[in-house]
């Protein structure tokens, strides 16, 4: 999941200021994709726990 946004949001890309303005570094980091790229994978390792716990419970009462 977490790849998936990262293909389609990159949180660094090439910086096109670079080589024309004085002090553009060559890469830009974008915080608001990589904070985006980090809740996508929290989610989805919560949802991913809280399934095998419900599995798992289910499983058990059996």
């Amino acid at each position: 999941m977490g790849g998936l946004v990262a293909q389609l949001l990159p949180y660094i890309r090439e910086n096109p200021r670079f080589g024309t303005e004085p002090g553009a570094t060559q890469r830009e980091f974008h915080h608001v994709n990589f904070a985006l790229q980090g809740v996508v994978v929290y989610a989805a390792v919560c949802a991913a726990t809280a399934w095998y716990a419900c599995r798992l419970r289910q499983l058990l009462e059996d």
